[in-house]
Parts: structure tokens; sequence; C-alpha cells
């Protein structure tokens, strides 16, 4: 399948990491499918897009596409999938996978029966330092492995404007949007899968400011100033925006390991977003923002450096194009590396909703399998 043609639903910065991933590996677009127009029209004039669609449903049955990329808060991801798959269209979806559980596993489901690949965007571990620490570990540097902390502090998150990220009936919320890349970055690097979790999500913010329609995630990186602030209406989220996670892995060899996921916010930094696993011989620290990771360490007698050589350019849209190549590798029946798929997607949505409900999670089906039906 070397003449793949595709369509991307969404018209925002998902939607163009998306298209230009696309457009990369050398995928003909043939249509956006977008909600508001200004943004649209401005996207497919910048990536030279043949068309803007305002229907999915009419785009997937007239232009027939092999694939279809969900860029979209995650409201209409289960219809859209579903009525993708269900036409032969093989599908990649933003994270979250679903707004439930339920949902996400309907999807997870669904794909096999329609005999399409899928693939979850959870994009955080297409990385060169996370393929240098997977070598790393994989290669036994660390020796068993133990406890695992992944720890991202977000600053200025009382400066963030109102947007759909602050409301969970359109898929926002921490939870949502972040912990999905640590917890793939986890199982990408460790090659084990999740069967449990407990931990809680909180809200912290009372109030958010708006100051109008925020279209595109990536203005949520640009913090409101004092002006801005000054003259901004205030609005009730009604998501988490801190939470902490502890998560049991569990490897190839039955062995389990503990991995502490945190994320919370404040006006001041000690020290950087980290990733810190540890063995039964060693240690292995990846250092930095999340998606721009610039220091990998190893520890035996003492910490040492591990050179790891990292591209130029947008780092965000290399994890995008990174992630998209070792899919279409796969649709194109070449070998591939691995890739986030709808189970994880699911299995991130099952701790997910647990978080949320301050309860225990246990995933029954990976457990009974591992413990020989039992």
């Amino acid at each position: 399948m070397s003449n793949l043609r595709a369509i991307v639903v969404g018209s925002g910065w998902a939607a163009e990491g998306h298209a230009r991933a696309l457009q990369h590996h050398e995928v003909s677009i043939a249509a956006l499918c977008g909600r508001t127009p200004e943004p649209a029209y401005a996207l497919v004039a910048r990536l030279g897009i043949p068309e803007v669609r305002f229907g999915w449903q009419d785009a997937i049955d007239t232009l027939k596409p092999d694939i279809v990329c969900i860029a979209t808060p995650a409201a209409p991801h289960l219809d859209i999938a579903t009525a993708a798959m269900t036409a032969g269209c093989h599908v990649v979806c933003e994270k979250p996978l679903a707004l439930t559980a339920t949902e996400a596993h309907v999807m997870f489901t669904t794909a096999p029966r329609m005999g399409v690949r899928h693939a979850y965007a959870a994009t955080g571990y297409a990385h060169p330092i996370y393929t240098a620490a997977r070598d790393l570990i994989l290669g036994g540097a660390v020796g068993q492995m133990r406890e695992i902390e992944s720890f991202i502090q977000i600053r200025d998150a009382e400066r963030t404007p109102y947007s759909w990220v602050h409301q969970l009936e359109q898929g926002g919320g921490m939870l949502n949007n972040i912990f999905p890349h640590q917890l793939q970055q986890l199982t990408y690097v460790t090659g084990a899968e999740v069967v449990a979790a407990t931990g809680d999500a909180r809200p912290l913010q009372a109030r958010v400011p708006f100051v109008g329609d925020v279209h595109d995630f990536c203005q949520l990186f640009m913090p409101l100033t004092d002006e801005q602030l000054a003259r901004a209406e205030w609005r009730e989220p009604t998501v988490d925006v801190a939470y902490s996670v502890v998560v049991k892995l569990r490897f190839p060899d039955a062995s389990e390991a503990t991995a502490l996921v945190h994320l919370t916010h404040g006006p001041g930094r000690l020290q950087p977003s980290r990733l810190v696993l540890h063995g039964e011989r060693g240690s292995v620290a990846l250092e930095g923002d999340m998606w721009t990771n610039e220091r990998l360490r190893r520890f035996n007698e003492g910490w040492e450096e591990v050179d790891v050589p990292v591209g130029v350019g947008d780092p965000v849209q290399a994890q995008w194009d990174q992630f998209f190549g070792a899919f279409l590798d796969d649709v194109r029946g070449h070998p591939s590396e691995p890739y986030p798929t709808f189970e994880d997607g699911w299995v991130a949505a099952e701790v997910i909703g647990a978080m949320r409900e301050g309860r225990w999670w246990r995933c029954a089906e990976r457990i009974a399998v591992a413990d020989g039906g039992s």
C-alpha cells in the first residue's frame, strides 16, 4: 500500500501535527475536516491540502480514504472511529482515546473485528532519548526493575486561558491530556504492561480566566499577561489539574515493579521534569521538559552522561513523525517499530476513570492471562 490516502478530522495543533507527519511519510491528504471555518481554511492553505470538509461522515463516505486521523477533543472520538473502522479505514486517534473506559473498550474491541490497524497518539515516548533509555533497560543496564518515578511540574496553570481542556465533558483535564504520555513512556521504555493502579486526581483550581474561545491547544502554553488577567471573565473548571498515580507494571518474565506517576503545578520549579528507573544493579534517569528531555544519565558506581543524538527542529512534530512512521510501516506491511494502539488507550482510560473515582483498578484480563487463567 504505497499510495495511501488519508483525511484528518480536526483543525488545531494536533491536526497540523498529524497532517505534517502524514506528508513527511508521503501519504496523500485528501481533505481536512473542520468545524470552524477560519482555522480550517488557514491550515489547508498552510499545508497545501486540497479541500476542507465540514462533515466527517460525508468525507469518509465519499473520499473513501485508507486512513482516518482523529485530532479533535475526545467527545466525538467513538463516533468518528466507529464510522471509519466500519468503512474499512485504518485509524489514528489522539489521546484520550475516548471520554470513558467503556467507550475506549468498544473502540479497542471493534478494530480487530474490522481488520484495520489502529494507533493511539500518546506520542510522548517517541523521542530518541526514550529509545536510548529503552535500549539501556532492555539491555540489562539496571538489572531487574524495582521502582520508577515519573514527575512533571507545570508552571503558570493559573494563567492558562479557559478552553475545552477545562471541561471534563470534552475530554479535558491533565489526567486525559498529560498522563497518557507518561504512561506510554513507562511501558515503552520498560517493555512492561500495566496490570493495576491506584491514586487520586485533584482539581486545585476553583476558577479559570476566560478571554475568548481558544481553538488551538498550543495556545494553552502561552500564559496570560497581568493585563489579560485583569480583563478576564472567570469560569469554573470541571476537571483535574494534578494527580498522583501508583502503577503496577508486569514484565514478560512475570516480575513486577511499581511506578509513581505524579503531576502538580505551582509558581516555582526546583527541578526539571524527570523519569527515573531504579533496578537491582543501577538506575537510568531522563531529565528536562516532557517533550524535549535533553539529558540521559545512568548510574552504576556513579552517575554518567549518556550521549543521545537529538535532531533539530520542532521536538513535538518529531514525535508525531516517529509515531506515524511506525504506524505507516505496519499499514504498508513493512517491519515496524512498536507504537501505541487502542489497547494502550483503553488501559489508560481504565486507569483515568479509576483515579477520578478514587478507587483501585486491576486489569482482570491481563492478570488472568499472566496467572495462567486463575
